[in-house]
């Protein structure tokens, strides 16, 4: 998709095609994709979306809500086959934060039904939130971009922190969708009443609007899968260790934040991407996965730093600096802030 997909602190890296200009600098041209009208409509913005939450928690303890703008007043719909979740909601001042039952936070693994369609005759764009309640500073809290069905694909691969659990999410939007599962995992995965072996492929059959959940502490960065027909997939985790500022010792306190995303299809990954400055970030790490083994990976800074590493699965440390990051072959970026 060639977006920036913030999640608090992680984010997935925009892809960089073109800055051009001429010599006094009057006419300078940026070519983001992405970033045109056309495209930003098109990745974001959309009339049907797909979405579930792959997460177990105590559901009593957290507020869930879908916070959804348009440009003019419409009436969205919102569909289940859980019958609580089913809702219309008339939309006026441009902005709705819609409570949604906790219930659609307690997806079982394997197999599920608690996932939700939301549509609408207009544009619109949609956030699903997930946050405790009764919280002052320290929240575990998380939210994402709910893609459009014109944002779908066929194959993904995964890209998580590779701490506490780890959490996936893959739901049809049509019949006898297939899906192969191809675990990169050195540990064996249990599903359900299933378990994917280390290199083994897992085939599942999912119906229209049914969801698959996979919740484990083996790593899954840079599983792969791949579909017959369009789906959504979301990743994360349940608890994730982040470092925050803190005024008596800068840079050295953690905290565990709930932190998932909706994920770019492997046709959207790109080869170009530029890592801003990151406000209060000592430095930060990157992930950053290919489905070639033999990528070429090249980071540099705005002075004369550089570095190369080759491989399908890269992590680095940078310092608070701004980067430019190119590959011979289209990458899937992800930065976690440190």
């Amino acid at each position: 998709m060639n977006n920036v997909i913030s999640q608090g602190n992680n984010i997935q890296l925009l892809s960089f095609d073109e800055i051009d200009h001429d010599r006094n600098g009057c006419n300078q041209k940026l070519k983001v994709a992405g970033l045109s009208s056309e495209n930003h409509v098109k990745d974001y913005k959309g009339k049907l979306f797909y979405t579930m939450f792959p997460i177990q928690v105590n559901s009593y303890w957290y507020n869930v809500q879908f916070i959804i703008t348009a440009d003019k007043q419409t009436n969205v719909e919102i569909n289940s086959e859980c019958a609580e979740i089913n809702r219309t909601v008339v939309i006026t001042t441009g902005v709705a934060y819609i409570d949604i039952p906790s219930l659609v936070i307690n997806s079982e693994t394997g197999r599920t039904y608690t996932t939700v369609l939301i549509s609408d005759d207009q544009v619109i764009t949609v956030v699903g939130y997930i946050g405790k309640f009764y919280c002052s500073n320290d929240c575990d809290s998380s939210s994402f971009i709910v893609l459009p069905f014109t944002a779908f694909g066929k194959e993904y691969s995964l890209i998580l922190q590779p701490n506490n659990m780890e959490n996936c999410g893959i739901m049809a939007t049509a019949t006898n969708a297939t899906n192969v599962i191809e675990s990169t995992s050195e540990r064996s995965i249990t599903v359900g009443s299933a378990t994917i072996q280390p290199g083994q492929n897992m085939n599942v059959v999912l119906d229209y609007l049914e969801g698959f959940h996979i919740q484990t502490h083996s790593n899954l960065t840079s599983t792969k899968i791949y579909a017959n027909k369009p789906i959504v997939v979301i990743s994360g985790n349940k608890y994730t260790s982040l470092k925050e500022s803190n005024i008596f010792y800068p840079y050295r306190s953690y905290y565990s934040d709930i932190v998932y995303e909706s994920l770019i299809h492997v046709d959207k990954w790109a080869r170009h991407f530029i890592i801003p400055l990151i406000h209060k970030a000592s430095s930060f790490r990157i992930r950053v996965i290919s489905r070639y083994t033999n990528t070429t990976i090249t980071i540099r800074d705005n002075a004369s730093w550089s570095t190369a590493e080759r491989g399908d699965q890269i992590e680095i440390t940078l310092s608070q600096k701004s980067y430019f990051v190119s590959a011979s072959n289209p990458i899937l970026v992800y930065i976690n802030r440190r």
